[in-house]
């Protein structure tokens, strides 16, 4: 999702934006498990603003996140907590570049 929600840098709207737009069915994929997880990391909010652009979270904000609402409570949750939420900002940040095919197999985007 984090493609659908980059803006590239000449464009006005979200690639999500777009793709509604034009009357394209976007839709995540089915997960079978750890639905929680990436319910937890938009939750969390899986980008922050920085000097440089945008940065995935740190794991302070992680730990207080996990600390306060008890959605994760186990080491291996923070972790691929953490990964999800950098993989998330590097490909937004990827997503800026207009030309970039979807990482997304389908063809909704054409």
């Amino acid at each position: 999702m984090a493609f659908l929600h980059g803006t590239p840098k000449s464009w006005k709207e979200t690639r999500l934006q777009y793709a509604r737009k034009k009357g394209r069915d976007v839709q995540m994929p089915p997960v079978a498990a750890g639905v929680y997880l990436i319910d937890a990391m938009f939750r969390l909010g899986p980008v922050r603003a920085d000097v440089n652009g945008t940065r995935s979270v740190d794991w302070t904000e992680l730990d207080a996140f996990a600390r306060l609402t008890r959605a994760i409570s186990e080491p291996w949750e923070a972790e691929a907590l953490h990964a999800m939420c950098d993989a998330y900002a590097a490909e937004q940040a990827e997503a800026e570049d207009s030309l970039r095919d979807p990482p997304l197999a389908g063809s909704w985007w054409v």
